[in-house]
């Protein structure tokens, strides 16, 4: 299992969020106006109320490239060798 820090996951996704949350108000109320920025403000602060900061998730939905990503407590650990 993997932690995510889910509220970051949320604002890296932020302009893709946006878009499909507007895509499916527009879907279940077609014609409704939406104020984007308003709509995912709500959205993130619905996230954080209801999920944990640090989600978890099977490891199978997580693909680390070694290569291209290393966490902070990665870096600190390879500082100590």
């Amino acid at each position: 299992m993997t932690e995510i820090d889910i509220n970051e996951v949320i604002n890296h996704l932020s302009s893709k969020m946006t878009q499909a949350l507007v895509m499916a108000v527009q879907d279940a109320i077609p014609g409704a106006e939406i104020d984007n920025h308003i709509l995912f403000r709500a959205f993130s602060y619905a996230v954080r109320c209801t999920c944990s900061p640090w989600e978890v998730v099977p490891d199978a939905y997580v693909l680390i490239d070694d290569d291209e990503f290393m966490s902070d407590d990665d870096l600190m650990r390879d500082d100590d060798f």
